[in-house]
């Protein structure tokens, strides 16, 4: 299983459900709201899935189901998440923040 590091609100009940999940699938995808994913599950290694990716672009998580879907492989899909990508993903996700680490990092209270 692989895990964006800019996905603040991850946690473990996430973790285990997505390990369910990959019990009756082959792949297992957690959506990001920019179009991307969070989290990457896989039973078994197809390489293929991943060429040709415009990664970076709105289209990543529909161009990676397709591609599992092309393969005849089950994919199960998670709740969609915030990555954070700029100020404003940061500031959505502040509550996933420690308040003393947001305070030493002099961030502004919004």
């Amino acid at each position: 299983m692989f895990l964006g590091a800019d996905c603040l609100g991850l946690d473990e009940p996430a973790l285990q459900k997505a390990a369910l999940a990959l019990d009756c699938s082959d792949f297992v995808l957690g959506p990001a709201s920019d179009g991307g994913y969070y989290l990457l599950g896989i039973k078994s290694l197809e390489p293929s899935v991943f060429h040709g990716i415009n990664w970076g672009s709105p289209s990543v998580l529909k161009e990676t189901i397709d591609r599992i879907r092309l393969l005849d492989k089950a994919v199960k899909l998670l709740e969609q998440r915030v990555d954070v990508d700029d100020w404003e993903d940061l500031l959505s996700q502040r509550k996933f923040v420690d308040a003393d680490l947001w305070q030493c990092l002099s961030l502004p209270d919004t």
